[in-house]
């Protein structure tokens, strides 16, 4: 059971996937000179499949090779779905992949001794586990709240918040109310 619960925490949010894309000599040439077109439809930049697919699952794959994709042009009259790949125009940087600290995230980890909380940690951050390089800590309750809804600032019209706490994602989880608790201190903002 706790071995179940530990695999889920870890690994249900993680299903990351990899992808690569490759040209063919000719199709690049071809590409080069559709630059200039102006209807992004019509350019070919010669991307023509995959040259590397990794996958990290819940079913149990690590960074696991799966076999490439080849990519063709759509007939104009069967581009009802289509994907328009332009390499020349970039819109973001990946800066890293994570996950995020939830209460239930935390409420899972709980049940969980020391050493099974840390090798999950390892699993999920380390250079040996899935290397997220990012965490997300949502302030106040989300949709994976244990209890649901709570604030920091419970008291209506307090514009001073002097009311403002956040004992509620310290206060850990009680053994009487939730039986399994291995560590009734650990909460969101106790995760190490």
């Amino acid at each position: 059971m706790q071995k179940r619960i530990w695999q889920s925490l870890a690994w249900s949010c993680l299903a990351v996937t990899l992808i690569s894309c490759s040209t063919d000599s000719d199709s690049s040439k071809q590409a080069a000179e559709n630059t200039m077109a102006t209807d992004s439809s019509s350019i070919d930049y010669g991307i023509t499949s995959t040259t590397q697919i990794l996958v990290t699952s819940e079913s149990g794959d690590k960074l696991a090779v799966k076999s490439n994709i080849g990519f063709k042009i759509a007939a104009v009259d069967d581009q009802k779905n289509r994907l328009v790949i332009q390499p020349s125009i970039v819109k973001q940087t990946i800066t890293g992949i994570g996950s995020s600290f939830t209460e239930s995230s935390a409420f899972v980890l709980a049940h969980l001794e020391t050493e099974q909380r840390d090798k999950i940690m390892q699993d999920v951050y380390s250079e040996n586990g899935a290397n997220f390089s990012l965490a997300r800590t949502p302030i106040g309750a989300t949709d994976f709240s244990v209890e649901g809804k709570y604030s920091y600032a419970e008291v209506a019209g307090d514009a001073a918040l002097e009311n403002f706490s956040i004992e509620v994602d310290q206060d850990g989880f009680s053994r009487v109310q939730y039986p399994g608790i291995k560590d009734e201190s650990f909460d969101v903002f106790n995760i190490d």
